[in-house]
């Protein structure tokens, strides 16, 4: 795990002058791998590489990068894990190992079998820049659902490329021009969606793919090396004929095999435990494999209304974890709030940032490398939506679209508090308003949807007229819908997961969970993201996925071989703060300050009276605005300093 930076360019430049770019685009990567630094570069060809180590295998310095293939023809900068690396070095009997890293496995393996090959066998979470000499290109490559990430640009005749855009930054050729169609993206989801980054010129690898750049020609050309709905939902993938029981004891065997994979480490080792279903089942299997304690994290609240601490704390001691909780105050989550855009280097708006900072900060003391229960919802159908999408969705394409839309329209209307004094005839409701009123309104949005791709898109927006809050000098009308792939021959909840598994989990959770956890120098690894995992549940029927009213129905049935069901049924709410109410409350001074007229004004981007009234709405209680209003509170923060 570690941060990669470089660039390439056919001006003549000196010694001098590779020496200090490398250097200050390297230091901003500094926390991505504290261990060890190294810079290689070649005059003559106009490319260098540097690179920051986080050391997790082979601590030596035999794993020192950027590494030189054996052969002389290449040269590899590598941010990641390979897990599968010792099953790779069983095929390379020729070589004469230096050490026992996965970068020299990688580079080794590409020098023998070529890039696609090796690309097809790879398993992990990876990034790397690769230069071959022989034909003066740069490979980018990235893994299969885009867990590390890769940024690379052309500017003034250099091309460049970091896992972090703040490394970017540092090279003399690059500009800070906003893209504002990435700025309306940004608004609309809380994230912006790859392959566009904030900055014009700028753009994210995408997921399970790698670029070849010709350092002759300065032209360069993309390629997709694995597909999700090719590789686990196509046609050619057909559901498994397994019994039930058969099913789950498969997929209790590989997970057990994925993580005993994905616990491979030369330095200490846990994992975040939340008390759901998807990190329980990492955890539990953890446990089972280990002849000691493992240690695990939790992040609680002091607040109760959004506190699940304790069913983590009782899964810990019924598995015999060595567990931290640490139970955080509003003063805890605000004193991280003003520094939120130094971990998160491009605008990011989805609040649990917060939390997971906090808790990567605490398996920080301990340990070296976490793992998590991270895309868990994705790939076994556990959100909301997808059972909505299965059970209610057909009934209410039923309704006549004139007459849903005619009660949106009401529902819409209702000011929070007419909408709360409602849900206040209900005493089932009465426990959490502020949840069930954003329903009613997201209830609304759904009736008004005439397509399943309309209801997605509205579901996962914070706002469906971004333009509304950008300068109207600037905005790009980019209210429309997102484009989705055509997944015509799969059940509604399916295109969902896809969609979700195409833009929201590599966009937003992976990139969340990669600068929360490298931010502290901590490497995080996904288990559920193995592609073995990924292409076996696509292959079951849709009943071990969504039975009735259950959710990640497999899943549940294989934890239940090692939870009991006291602990397994236990309502989970995610990694969510108190928003609405912190904006009203704590965060209130902040906000104005950065919501300032004049501050608004001058930078030009935003349109200062859309935001000001929506804000009065929200601080009067006539709204709960907090998802837009927080969109618009991290942009502001990140401009102010960037």
């Amino acid at each position: 795990m570690c941060g990669l930076t470089g660039f390439c360019s056919k001006k003549d430049l000196s010694e001098q002058f590779f020496q200090n770019t490398l250097s200050a685009m390297n230091s901003a990567l500094s926390h991505r791998g504290p261990d060890g630094r190294g810079i290689w570069f070649d005059e003559t060809a106009g490319v260098g590489f540097a690179h920051r180590r986080l050391s997790i295998l082979d601590l030596s310095a035999n794993g020192h990068q950027p590494m030189l293939s054996k052969n002389g023809k290449y040269v590899i900068i590598f941010n990641g894990e390979i897990y599968n690396h010792q099953e790779l070095r069983k095929d390379l009997k020729s070589v004469y190992w230096a050490g026992t890293s996965d970068t020299e496995t990688l580079i080794e393996h590409i020098a023998i079998y070529g890039l696609k090959k090796t690309l097809s066998l790879v398993r992990g979470m990876f990034a790397f820049a690769l230069w071959n000499k022989d034909s003066g290109e740069i490979i980018l490559a990235r893994d299969r659902f885009g867990e590390k990430p890769l940024y690379y640009g052309f500017l003034n005749e250099t091309f460049m490329f970091a896992s972090e855009l703040k490394s970017l930054t540092k090279h003399p050729a690059f500009k800070k021009e906003i893209d504002q169609e990435a700025l309306s993206s940004f608004l609309k989801l809380s994230y912006v969606p790859s392959p566009k980054s904030i900055y014009k010129n700028i753009s994210k690898l995408e997921q399970g793919s790698y670029l070849v750049f010709n350092s002759q020609t300065l032209s360069f050309q993309k390629y997709k090396y694995w597909d999700l709905v090719n590789a686990s939902a196509g046609e050619t993938q057909p559901h498994r004929q397994f019994s039930e029981v058969e099913s789950i004891n498969s997929l209790d065997y590989l997970l057990n095999d994925v993580v005993k994979e994905q616990m491979l480490s030369d330095v200490p080792l846990g994992a975040f435990l939340s008390g759901g279903i998807d990190s329980s089942t990492i955890v539990a299997m953890m446990q089972s494999q280990s002849m000691t304690q493992i240690k695990t994290f939790t992040v609680g609240f002091e607040d109760k209304a959004f506190d699940e601490s304790d069913n983590a704390s009782a899964i810990a001691s019924y598995l015999g974890t060595d567990h931290s909780d640490f139970k955080l105050s509003t003063g805890d989550f605000l004193s991280v709030v003003p520094k939120i855009h130094e971990i998160f280097d491009e605008p990011f708006a989805d609040s649990s940032q917060i939390p997971t900072y906090l808790v990567s900060q605490l398996a920080a003391k301990d340990v070296k490398v976490t793992l998590s229960g991270d895309a868990g919802d994705e790939i076994f159908s556990g959100y909301n939506r997808y059972r909505f999408a299965k059970n209610i969705w057909p009934s209410v394409q039923s309704i006549p679209y004139p007459m849903r839309s005619y009660v949106s329209k009401l529902l819409s209307k209702l000011s929070v508090k007419q909408v709360e004094s409602l849900i206040s005839l209900f005493p089932f409701f009465k426990k959490n308003f502020s949840s069930t009123t954003q329903k009613i309104y997201k209830i609304a949005e759904i009736l008004n949807s005439n397509s399943l791709e309309s209801y997605y898109d509205r579901l996962i927006s914070q706002t469906n007229m971004p333009s509304e809050f950008m300068h109207k000098g600037n905005h790009v009308p980019n209210d429309r819908q997102a484009k989705h792939a055509n997944l015509d021959n799969f059940a509604d909840f399916e295109k969902l997961m896809i969609y979700d598994s195409l833009g929201y989990l590599p966009d937003d959770i992976l990139v969340k969970l990669d600068r929360a956890s490298m931010h502290v120098s901590l490497e995080s690894r996904v288990p559920y993201l193995d592609p073995r995992i990924s292409e076996f549940v696509w292959k079951l029927p849709e009943n071990m996925k969504i039975r009735g009213s259950v959710t990640k129905y497999i899943l549940r049935q294989v934890l239940r071989k090692y939870l009991p069901e006291n602990l397994i049924n236990v309502q989970k709410m995610g990694f969510s703060i108190p928003l609405d109410s912190w904006l009203r409350g704590p965060l209130r001074s902040w906000s104005e300050d950065l919501l300032d007229r004049e501050s608004i004004k001058n930078k030009g981007y935003l349109d200062y009276d859309s935001i000001i009234s929506v804000w009065q709405k929200h601080k009067n209680g006539d709204m709960n605005a907090g998802p837009i209003l927080w969109n618009i509170l991290m942009f502001q923060l990140w401009v102010e300093d960037h």
